[in-house]
């Protein structure tokens, strides 16, 4: 075999893998359209299930319905488990978003705080962007709370001022206004 430039053989090659390759190039970009195409559509599923007033944005049921028509689409070569793994994973976001809420919980209880205030940004960024309301007042709390343990009182009291202005709750927006509150700087 000849050497390429940079000490790399060159690898054998026909135009049959040529075209092969070609071809799943091809597929790829396809299925990379398609994946983003799923994705939009669950966000505007997500939008439209706040805009209704659901409370719960995940639905286990059609979770369920979703990977039973998969199961049965699928004619291989690709297995079950690695088919039904990979749509578990695309209609995970919403789990995985909200397991790293609770892990900034669990922090927050263990004094991991810094972790708390780093961690909690890509939730809310992305319950922002499907605009589930009560998912982002949570995650300002745990900020706020962070920051008020923090000694950062001014972020703290902005923090709990935005989670009371979305949440619905009128007992929990009082609470996180008294802890707004009470994150004010006393003057000398």
């Amino acid at each position: 075999m000849s050497e390429m430039g940079g000490g790399r053989r060159a690898r054998p090659s026909s135009p049959e893998l040529n075209r092969l390759r070609a071809e799943i190039d091809e597929l790829d970009r396809r299925i990379v359209g398609l994946l983003n195409e799923r994705a939009e559509l669950t966000r505007a599923v997500w939008h439209e299930k706040v805009a209704i007033g659901r409370r719960a944005i995940r639905d286990r049921e059609r979770e369920r319905e979703v990977l039973l028509r998969v199961s049965i689409a699928n004619e291989g070569p690709i297995s079950q488990v690695d088919l039904l793994a990979i749509y578990r994973r695309l209609g995970d976001r919403f789990g995985e978003f909200s397991a790293r809420v609770d892990i900034a919980n669990a922090r927050l209880v263990r004094g991991q705080l810094a972790a708390v205030v780093d961690d909690i940004e890509p939730c809310l960024a992305f319950f922002k962007s499907v605009g589930a309301q009560d998912s982002v007042s949570e995650c300002l709390y745990l900020r706020g709370e962070a920051c008020r343990r923090l000694g950062r009182l001014d972020e703290a009291r902005v923090e709990f001022a935005r989670a009371a202005s979305l949440t619905r709750n009128a007992r929990e927006r009082n609470l996180l206004l008294e802890r707004a509150a009470a994150c004010r700087m006393p003057t000398s």
